[in-house]
Order: C-alpha cells, then structure tokens, then sequence
C-alpha cells in the first residue's frame, strides 16, 4: 500500500494500523523526513518502510519503485 504525504501525522498512525492489521505491507512516502518517523513507529506492527520523495518527480518516482520492488518483491496498489 502507497500513502503519499502523511502529513496528519497521528491519523495516519490509525489509519494505516487498520491495513496492517490485514497483514498489508505498507510504503510511507513525503517529501519530508518525519515518513521516517511514522515507519519507525508501525514497524512493531507490520512490514513498513519509509520513503522520503516528491510524488511529483518522475525520476524520484523511478528510485521509489525501485525501492518498493527491492524491499518487496512487487507493487499492489489497492
């Protein structure tokens, strides 16, 4: 699962336990460094990573689904 900017911080914390709870690996993406945070902070719960991008560039998009098929093996979007 692909959450671009998760800027709402604490609700993205509630929302994304509820994927996780259905055992979906998750790909935090922001342009800011606290995707990092929000990671660090779900990795108890789930498969996570956090990817610090700008959805808007395509070469950071290529190194993103780099990194997903790298850490993941695939893409599912939902």
């Amino acid at each position: 699962l692909l959450i671009p900017q998760p800027s709402f911080f604490a609700a993205l914390i509630i929302e994304t336990a509820k994927f996780a709870k259905y055992g979906a690996k998750l790909v935090l993406v922001a342009r800011g460094e606290r995707v990092h945070e929000l990671a660090a902070r779900l990795k108890e719960s789930t498969e996570v990573i956090g990817v610090q991008a700008d959805v808007s560039k395509k070469v950071e998009m290529e190194k993103l689904a780099k990194t997903v098929i790298d850490t993941f093996g695939t893409i599912e979007l939902p």
